[in-house]
């Protein structure tokens, strides 16, 4: 952060009433706080800004402060125009270049837990600026386990809270050479690559983009019994499709999907659900394979093959090694790119495989893995949503802030 500002770790209570297994005495969750300091928004007029006030722009084009503000700030010169104060009745010309001068607070982060040592253990002072933990680091790449709440690059609100600031903080060797592979949402946590060189970041994301030697695999607990709330309506018939195809058929590549029927347009993405075995051998209702046995059969997300299919594991009920898989491919699109709001239903093709981890009679909720095929803006969350079972404690999509945590209500 800048010299106007700085970074703080606070170490959070247990609320009253937390479960016992939620808290260690040993393990400390802690946040990052960047100190307020002041930022210019700087940008060159569009097109469609031309002569039109810069009053009018501002109120409508940004929207993150009522008229007033805008009129106060164009005023006193925290809104210029080529370094310029300027009437609130400017009119905006091509090439203008237009700065916004605020004093930003950034929402505080999440970062690693911190586990106290015993005295003669010689572990780190708490004060150790540690904020993301690093689980492989070599000349070309670092591999992070990314904290929920913590933004990949500045967005947004987030600068110096973001995932490549946090990280040149905490090394200072690293800072101007992070490189980004990937991204995980901002709520999201876990594994994500960082290339400390172009090079590396080019090659890596070509592989990712090709689905070559890599998958990608996520866990979320969902709401209810996975996937019983499932659209069966959306389900392939029998006579649409033979038991013989597999994912790997020309009929299902990355989402998108080639259909011979009156009933959709040339170029329209399809929406349907099928069920597959472990080797992806579509499993239709003839063979008797409902939603039910889905449910029950069992993956392991600590034994994955190198394809990111599952090792065969016993059933508890029936004592068989049977794995199931649930397909779903939905079209997904941004219907506000503003605020980051999608539906599923339209849009770009994508398409999810899932299969259940566990389940939790006493939340009602599900453990499930998800392999994405595509990767659309809130894809498995979206997805989710639409086979009725939305991750729990996902609000945006039909989940719940606290879910299953009445103390997480209280003020602490």
């Amino acid at each position: 952060p800048p010299s106007s500002s700085s970074t703080t770790t606070t170490t959070t209570a247990p609320p009253t009433g937390a479960p016992p297994a939620a808290f260690s005495e040993k393990i400390r969750k802690r946040i990052r706080i960047v100190k307020p300091y002041p930022f210019t928004y700087a940008t060159f007029a569009k097109g469609r800004w031309t002569n039109r006030t810069i009053l009018d722009v501002y109120n409508s084009e940004f929207g993150s402060y009522p008229r007033s503000y805008y009129e106060g700030a164009i005023r006193n010169g925290r809104i210029t125009v080529g370094g310029k104060i300027v009437s609130t009745d400017y009119k905006i010309k091509g090439g203008d270049e237009l700065c916004h001068v605020v004093h930003r607070h950034e929402p505080a982060v999440a970062i690693c837990d911190f586990e106290d040592k015993d005295d003669n253990d010689n572990g780190c002072d708490i004060n150790t600026p540690k904020y993301i933990t690093v689980i492989h680091e070599d000349n070309d790449i670092i591999v992070v386990d990314k904290p929920s709440t913590v933004p990949v690059h500045p967005c947004g609100g987030y600068n110096f809270n973001s995932l490549f600031h946090i990280l040149s903080d905490q090394n200072p060797l690293l800072r101007g050479s992070l490189h980004n592979v990937h991204r995980l949402d901002r709520l999201t946590s876990g594994l994500t690559i960082v290339a400390k060189n172009t090079e590396m970041a080019k090659a890596l994301g070509q592989c990712i983009n090709d689905r070559k030697g890599c998958y990608k695999v996520y866990l979320a607990r969902v709401k209810g019994k996975f996937p019983l709330n499932a659209p069966v309506e959306k389900r392939f018939l029998d006579e649409e499709c033979s038991t013989s195809e597999t994912l790997l058929s020309p009929h299902i590549s990355n989402g998108e999907w080639t259909i011979d029927s009156d009933k959709f347009k040339k170029g329209d993405a399809a929406t349907s659900i099928w069920i597959t075995n472990n080797r992806g051998e579509l499993k239709t209702t003839t063979e008797g394979v409902t939603l039910k046995d889905v449910f029950q059969s069992r993956i392991d997300p600590k034994q994955l093959e190198n394809d990111g299919t599952a090792v065969e594991i016993p059933v508890e009920r029936n004592g068989e090694g049977s794995i199931h898989w649930l397909h779903l491919a939905c079209p997904c699109e941004i219907t506000c790119h503003k605020n980051g709001v999608c539906k599923a239903g339209n849009g770009k093709a994508a398409q999810t495989a899932f299969g259940v981890v566990h389940y939790d009679e006493e939340t009602d909720s599900s453990v499930v893995l998800a392999r994405p095929l595509t990767g659309r803006t809130h894809q498995i969350r979206l997805h989710l949503q639409y086979l009725g079972h939305p991750i729990a404690n996902d609000p945006n999509y039909g989940g719940e802030m606290f879910f299953f945590q009445r103390w997480g209500t209280q003020n602490v």
